[in-house]
């Protein structure tokens, strides 16, 4: 009877159009969301015979439900038995893990806790919207998580629920960025974030020396970045102050990726109330360091705070938006009463803006990291981390070696490489082959163009009022200035009393710039710099400092003595690139060479080896792993 009801045209449309009001009085009850599934409501009103022949389908099983696995089967055999070469790579990634030095300070070793909330059943459900107002049934408990979720998350930074609101939604640090300035922003306005040279990230605005807009930041605002200190490494807050008033940007983003010292918070503060912008800081980095109250405070001058949560946090990886909420502080020409509305704004960037259903799971293992980071242990934890760091860099310098701003602050150091003539990518290559993990990073700014700190065949990267701009990944042979296919032959001159050959090489090196890339494109003269072959001269010298990190060590339970240690391992694969580069020259691929069968290599890899295994591996159980050798 009921399935020749429904076959019914009159019938069928009479359904169709009550499931049509219903689902319609349903969504428009959501706000902010209404809009969302509206074409999706009127495309089941206006068909209601598919409806109908939809409803009516016969319940008989199909042909196919015989040949299908059963859940025994597919749905509760372990990897091991289901994908050997998945579970295999995987347990090879636990051995490069146990066995090695990681000092990549955006990384970190989380708990087995969070690793099973991430394998939980959560991964399931689909949940689009926020707590109490979602799109799919069955979220009872998807709501209870996420609202403990976000207590905690304001409880782990020591903020008034009165005064500040979060979303634990975003699936990372640069989703959750883009989402702030989604919610903040209008396109094409202007924004200030520190320059990626200086230590800035990609997503604060970055573009390339030839105006190629490399981030989404970027491509959709205006953006105008501020520097470091040429000379000391720092933020030049008075530059800052002095392009904000000229170029009066909506938004000042603070916060870095490689940066080794506090940030002045109340000077930013200061600035963004002079030139009328609001203030974001991206603490992705030291986020661990702000919950154990180990950091300044940016949540007391910022208006809007993000950050990711797996680095110094020890979470998952995910992100957060934190924003202000409640009543503005009174000022001058402000509405008695102002309220902030950052709230509706950021949480309609997160979704439906740009992102579709949240991971519970994931939202459900930062639940987890953020009650362990409000322990006193994790606070020791940060303590150690900032204890190892100083270790690791005093001890670096003693011999002698140089430090971006001459220390540290907080859980990274960055290594100048200049005055040994080495660059990062030759010491991080040699690094790996020892089972040592870290990465090379460009440091700002040298003094002069004509007499740089180090001997540097490449690219070097400047202010912009020395010599024009460095040339980048991303340029071509044309888009390169004219300065800048000098600038080997100072060094050159610098370096040779053989003054002919200074002169020598001023006509050669801009003349084998140009017309390498006609060589490279034979039979393509059409349009032969589209490839950037003048920029691969430049590469050679492009990251000359390596960026070192102790919080993943110090999970392992690392101490002052070990990153002492550590340092001498450095040390000596420093001293082996010397020894390789000295025999076999400074060109890559004769680099390369000496790194083949090479004993002191062999020798310093079974040292790290021996050191490393000795120590506990958090997230997973060595009696459990497949190599332990």
């Amino acid at each position: 009877m009921a399935s020749h009801h429904l076959a019914s045209p009159a019938a069928a449309a009479t359904s169709a159009a009550t499931v049509s009001r219903a689902l319609f009085k349903h969504a428009y009850t959501k706000p902010s969301y209404s809009l969302l599934h509206a074409p999706l409501l009127r495309a089941v009103a206006a068909r209601p015979a598919l409806l109908s022949a939809a409803t009516a389908v016969s319940t008989t099983a199909a042909p196919a439900a015989a040949a299908m696995d059963n859940v025994e089967e597919w749905g509760l055999r372990p990897l091991a038995e289901v994908d050997p070469e998945v579970y295999d790579l995987i347990e090879r990634e636990k051995r490069r893990q146990r066995a090695g030095i990681e000092l990549i300070a955006s990384e970190n070793f989380t708990s087995l806790a969070v690793m099973e909330a991430l394998g939980s059943p959560l991964t399931n459900k689909y949940s689009e919207g926020m707590p109490g107002a979602r799109y799919y049934g069955g979220n009872e408990v998807i709501d209870e998580i996420e609202e403990l979720c976000r207590t905690r998350a304001l409880a782990a930074f020591h903020l008034d629920p009165a005064r500040w609101g979060v979303n634990v939604q975003p699936y990372s640090g640069s989703p959750a960025n883009f989402a702030a300035y989604t919610g903040l922003l209008q396109p094409n306005d202007r924004i200030m974030g520190l320059d990626l040279p200086s230590g800035g990230h990609l997503t604060h605005g970055y573009y390339t020396a030839s105006g190629k807009k490399i981030s989404a930041t970027s491509i959709y605002f205006q953006s105008l970045p501020y520097k470091v200190s040429s000379d000391t490494g720092y933020v030049d807050y008075d530059k800052l102050e002095e392009k904000a008033m000229d170029f009066r940007p909506k938004l000042i983003i603070c916060g870095g990726s490689a940066c080794p010292r506090e940030w002045d918070y109340a000077r930013f503060r200061a600035i963004a109330d002079k030139c009328g912008a609001m203030l974001l800081c991206d603490m992705a980095h030291i986020s661990g360091l702000v919950a154990a109250q180990e950091a300044l405070d940016p949540f007391e001058f910022s208006d809007v705070v993000t950050t990711t949560t797996h680095k110094s946090l020890r979470g998952p990886r995910s992100g957060m938006i934190f924003y202000r909420k409640g009543p503005k502080p009174p000022k001058k020409g402000q509405p008695e009463g102002a309220l902030y509305d950052y709230e509706d704004k950021i949480n309609f960037a997160v979704f439906p803006s740009l992102q579709g259903g949240p991971h519970n799971h994931q939202i459900a293992a930062l639940a987890v990291a953020l009650k362990q980071a409000m322990s006193p242990g994790f606070k020791a934890y940060i303590q150690q981390v900032k204890a190892n760091t100083v270790s690791l860099g005093n001890h670096l310098m003693s011999k002698g070696y140089k430090l971006v701003t001459d220390g540290t602050e907080n859980h990274l150091v960055l290594w100048d490489l200049r005055p040994l003539g080495l660059t990062g990518n030759k010491v991080e290559m040699l690094c790996d082959l020892c089972n040592i993990t870290l990465n090379k990073n460009a440091v700002f700014g040298d003094s002069s163009a004509l007499s740089p700190g180090g001997v540097r065949i490449g690219l070097a990267v400047l202010e912009r009022s020395l010599i024009g701009e460095p040339a980048d990944l991303f340029a071509t042979p044309l888009e390169i200035l004219p300065e800048w296919y000098f600038f080997p032959v100072f060094q050159i001159l610098r370096t040779v009393p053989n003054k002919l050959l200074g002169v020598l090489s001023m006509v050669s090196v801009p003349t084998g710039l140009l017309t390498v890339p006609f060589l490279e494109n034979v039979n393509k003269f059409q349009n032969p710099f589209r490839r950037p072959v003048a920029t691969i001269f430049f590469l050679i010298g492009t990251a000359i400092a390596l960026w070192l990190g102790t919080p993943a060590m110090t999970s392992r339970g690392l101490v002052e003595k070990d990153f002492v240690q550590i340092a001498e391992y450095l040390h000596r694969a420093v001293t082996i690139c010397l020894s390789i580069q000295a025999e076999h020259g400074k060109i890559l691929k004769d680099f390369k060479k000496g790194l083949v069968q090479n004993k002191d290599i062999e020798n310093l890899r079974a040292e790290v080896e021996k050191f490393a295994t000795s120590f506990d591996m958090p997230g997973f159980r060595v009696s459990d792993m497949k190599y332990t050798d």
